[in-house]
């Protein structure tokens, strides 16, 4: 994470990141196309790579379906369903997933593992907790009542927007005035949901079921 590594595009971008749980997140893109264009002075040519979650519950990956103006579908998720990646001079190597949240302008997303790897690389991630109507797995139930969740207030790494106005709000703060992250206090904070030592997951997981 101390290394400069190559964007993997030759542009600004955000990446956004989608969720296993049903997530309505077309409509989050819409909504980021809309604030880039009429906010083009401060975004300028950023564009938004779009990366679904492998395991989309209840829904195929929108291969084909005409995304905004601005997105692109992340080219290792094009290549993992055996499909060549229109886009030119876009390697795809062992460090690709550390480049890609490395190099990015700001995470967006939903309630996902990639909070940690954004926290781990001293990137902001702007979660989305707004309320999906109708939704068992509207995002901001997912903030309620998800055990494993509790406590993300405490990373400074993180923000959340639990309205449509908030989400508008901090993504343009975010850009325009990036906040410094302490990198030492950023570790501190996240080692409250990461384990940094050198037990395997297997040796941790006996001794929590002898403390039991």
């Amino acid at each position: 994470r101390l290394q400069k590594l190559d964007s993997p595009f030759p542009f600004p971008y955000i990446l956004f990141c989608g969720t296993a749980l049903s997530f309505d997140e077309e409509k989050y893109l819409e909504f980021m196309d809309h604030i880039l264009d009429t906010n083009h002075k401060l975004f300028g040519d950023t564009k938004i790579v779009y990366r679904p979650h492998p395991n989309r519950q209840h829904r195929k990956i929108p291969l084909h379906k005409i995304l905004p103006s601005r997105v692109i579908l992340d080219p290792r998720t094009l290549r993992n369903q055996k499909i060549t990646p229109n886009l030119e001079n876009i390697q795809i190597s062992d460090s690709y997933e550390t480049a890609l949240l490395s190099n990015s302008r700001v995470v967006v997303g939903g309630f996902t593992s990639m909070i940690i790897e954004a926290s781990i690389l001293f990137k902001h991630f702007l979660a989305l907790a707004i309320e999906e109507k109708g939704s068992f797995s509207s995002p901001h139930l997912v903030l309620k009542n998800y055990e494993h969740l509790q406590g993300l207030h405490g990373l400074q790494t993180l923000q959340i927007a639990k309205t449509f106005r908030e989400f508008e709000e901090k993504l343009i703060c975010l850009i325009r005035d990036t906040p410094q992250i302490d990198r030492e206090t950023a570790d501190n904070e996240r080692n409250f949901f990461l384990f940094n030592n050198d037990e395997s997951f297997s040796a941790r997981l006996v001794n929590c079921l002898e403390n039991l």
